[in-house]
């Protein structure tokens, strides 16, 4: 019986390979879901609400929570994670600067008469979001991050909006308002621990309350 090829070896080898990072990468993503559902219970809780959770196969998870008053009346959260069970797109993307990502999407307590995003062209996610913008909306960039909305004075209340709470905050890849429910979205690095994850939450809270409050002073 002839000996294996080199050519046959290689394949082999490159199955196992591919096999052992599958399995692997499967593993490191339920740990990650593990953890970041445990920080994103407590960061919930303490803000006085039972958040449920629905699994995402091995991409991420999804989160919801309600509340009867305050800025937030439900805020819905999808979590995301790299492909770790295939190595060589995960490294693709880990080379074209993505993480794993928590995308929030909140409905408010008062409806927006303006609209506007905020982007970090520095991450591939604001890059991407960025080349979407409607061409007629107006656009100013401030430091790191690309304002635009579609008039001067929807420009004009964003700022209002984002300058108590983005100068101090973690920094957000895209921060998106509407006029419809859900009138906040708001795109970040995962993060990687339960005092980040805390942090996130009641940063986007606070977003919240100043929408609300630019809102009602019209």
């Amino acid at each position: 019986m002839a000996a294996p090829s080199a050519a046959t070896l290689g394949v082999i080898a490159i199955s196992i390979v591919l096999v052992a990072g599958f399995y692997i990468g499967s593993r490191l993503n339920r740990l990650s879901a593990r953890d970041r559902a445990n920080w994103l219970r407590t960061a919930l809780r303490g803000l006085g609400t039972e958040p449920r959770f629905s699994p995402l196969g091995s991409f991420g998870f999804s989160t919801t929570a309600d509340w009867l008053d305050g800025p937030i009346r439900r805020l819905s959260i999808t979590t995301l994670f790299l492909p770790r069970e295939l190595p060589p797109v995960w490294v693709l993307r880990l080379a074209l600067g993505q993480s794993d990502a928590l995308t929030l999407r909140a409905t408010l307590a008062a409806a927006l008469s303006f609209e506007g995003d905020a982007l970090d062209p520095r991450s591939d996610y604001g890059r991407r979001a960025e080349r979407n913008l409607p061409p007629a909306w107006k656009r100013a960039r401030e430091g790191g991050r690309l304002l635009a909305a579609p008039s001067e004075a929807a420009l004009n209340r964003l700022r209002m909006a984002l300058g108590p709470v983005t100068e101090e905050g973690p920094v957000q890849q895209i921060i998106s308002i509407r006029r419809s429910a859900p009138q906040l979205l708001v795109t970040v690095s995962a993060p990687a621990s339960e005092a980040a994850t805390i942090g996130d939450i009641q940063t986007v809270r606070g977003l919240a309350e100043a929408l609300v409050g630019v809102q009602n002073r019209g």
